[in-house]
């Protein structure tokens, strides 16, 4: 609830603000929203539906998350160039806002005590230091957080220079929009699949194959020379994120208590969200001081090198 509630002001402020610095208050207050609503509904799913089928449950959560992700790029273009970005982000937002905070007061309860059960039954080793083991003291912890932050190290640069590149190629808006809807709608709907892989097979070569793919895809995109090809590779970065993604998650069970799990999931989440913005930072970089074309090839050689 208490995400939710800081959500409400942010479609205020943006439609109200005057000066930049409004616009990075509410960028703030989104990253708030953002780190007390995700995790718990990730901590909470797989609270409920136990230690063998936690993939599973990270898949459902990403499946449900990114395909409205996906599926509101379009219409949300449609409404901003007839009423407005202003007017659109205003209304659409305060619905959001107050649909996640009407199912979080009526619909949610604790689930403190599966928790508490799981423990239990389970037993496991406490970890000394979760912050430390979860970053880098751990070896099987510590790859998995890095794998975590080159794969969000990928997505800000799809989210910020990918675009350009693609606007450089001469796509219409149109097909940009397609471009970027379909990378979030096939990482969530292939979730469905690889999230039950992923309670079944090796985790670590799950992890390889996927960063592997999305390195391959993101290296020739640059070179997309139509939409058909362009689209191909979208499609491709969707499914290598939607194998690593509950991977990730579903891996890092396996090395804690029931007890620390959230802690760790918290961790974790530091890492790969801070991805984003080196993402964004190092590829906009990049862009500037060298081009487009080689900002996109950079990060995809990072990828390589940190498998």
């Amino acid at each position: 609830m208490a995400g939710w509630l800081v959500a409400l002001p942010v479609p205020v402020i943006i439609y109200y603000a005057n000066s930049w610095n409004w616009i990075v208050i509410s960028n703030i207050l989104l990253g708030v929203n953002q780190a007390l609503t995700w995790p718990s509904t990730v901590v909470m799913k797989t609270d409920l539906i136990g230690f063998r089928q936690r993939g599973r449950a990270m898949g459902i959560n990403e499946l449900l998350g990114y395909v409205v992700v996906g599926s509101m790029a379009y219409p949300t273009e449609a409404s901003a160039k007839q009423y407005g970005y202003r007017d659109t982000l205003f209304f659409v937002g305060i619905v959001l806002a107050l649909i996640g905070l009407a199912l979080s007061y009526f619909l949610l309860k604790d689930t403190h005590q599966h928790v508490q059960k799981e423990q239990e039954d389970r037993g496991h080793a406490i970890l000394e230091s979760v912050i430390k083991e979860t970053t880098c003291k751990n070896p099987g912890l510590g790859s998995i957080t890095q794998a975590g932050l080159v794969n969000n190290l990928n997505d800000g640069l799809v989210w910020d220079v990918l675009p350009v590149l693609l606007i450089q190629l001469e796509f219409n808006y149109k097909e940009i929009g397609k471009l970027v809807a379909v990378f979030p709608l096939v990482w969530g709907f292939f979730q469905v699949i690889t999230c039950k892989l992923s309670d079944h097979l090796n985790k670590k070569y799950m992890l390889v194959f996927g960063m592997l793919m999305h390195g391959v895809a993101l290296a020739r995109h640059w070179k997309g020379e139509s939409f058909n090809e362009s689209f191909i590779y979208s499609v491709l970065r969707g499914l290598a994120t939607a194998i690593v993604f509950p991977t990730f998650l579903s891996a890092i069970s396996y090395y804690v208590s029931p007890g620390q799990w959230a802690a760790s999931i918290g961790v974790f989440r530091l890492w790969p969200d801070l991805g984003y913005a080196f993402g964004t930072l190092l590829s906009g970089s990049i862009a500037d001081l060298f081009g487009v074309e080689f900002a996109v090839l950079s990060i995809a050689l990072v990828t390589f090198y940190l498998l």
